[in-house]
């Protein structure tokens, strides 16, 4: 379709002048559409073993079972252990720690210190890749087979980051290695409970022995009491004889 550029009248086919202006035509000005382009945004990731293109978060390609670990999921336990330093060497003698240790009910530095790494710990998220995983359990056991600060928030974690793994790793020789420091660390944890109960249980011990040695001394006293009760009576009962 052609249009006159002086008049803007429609022209016919193959004309060289304008039938209504009489102005040269400069050769047939098609209207043209827009052509539709497709444009992709992003980045479209894929497996570097089979190709297969992959969703946003997944860790593991489900083609070839290849594990993708991204720089997060890589520092996740190095990140961990960073926030755990960082409170350590905090400086006591001013500022954040200061202000609390004036402020917080007389806790000294080192309790808010201790509860501070407490909830970081508790509030890990549980590693996705089985790199990350390993790495925690080795770092966990360390800290609950010496005995080191909040045992119990580790052990919590630790919990957490095994039943993970049971399901991630399957019958494979790495979760062998997991499951025998799971193992450790939960009769380390049974130890720890009986060592808390213990000195309860003991202390209840000697409170019934307690209670038990009044008791008899208590009946002896009495069955004594009578005896001597008895003799004066027989003694009177001769005298007046």
């Amino acid at each position: 379709m052609a249009f006159c550029e002086s008049c803007g009248q429609k022209l016919n086919d193959g004309v060289k002048f304008c039938g209504n202006c009489g102005a040269e035509t400069k050769g047939e000005r098609e209207v043209k559409q827009p052509e539709r382009k497709t444009v992709y945004t992003g980045e479209i990731q894929k497996c570097p073993n089979c190709g297969e293109v992959l969703d946003s978060f997944v860790s593991t390609c489900p083609s070839c079972g290849m594990e993708m670990r991204g720089v997060k999921a890589i520092n996740s336990v190095e990140e961990l252990s960073k926030q755990l330093r960082k409170i350590d060497e905090a400086d006591v003698k001013k500022g954040f720690w200061n202000n609390l240790n004036n402020t917080l009910n007389g806790k000294s530095v080192e309790d808010i210190k201790r509860e501070e790494k407490a909830n970081i710990i508790r509030n890990f998220p549980v590693p996705n890749t089985r790199e990350d995983i390993i790495e925690f359990m080795i770092l966990a056991s360390s800290n609950i087979q010496n005995n080191g600060e909040n045992v119990e928030a580790w052990q919590s974690k630790e919990n957490q980051v095994y039943e993970k793994a049971s399901l991630l790793f399957g019958n494979t020789t790495e979760f062998t290695r997991i499951k025998e420091m799971h193992s450790k660390n939960q009769k380390i944890n049974k130890v720890g409970k009986i060592k808390k109960i213990l000195p309860i249980v003991l202390g209840a011990i000697v409170l019934v022995v307690c209670i038990i040695a009044i008791a008899i001394g208590a009946a002896n006293e009495s069955k004594k009491q009578a005896d001597n009760e008895n003799i004066e009576a027989k003694i009177e009962i001769a005298l007046f004889e």
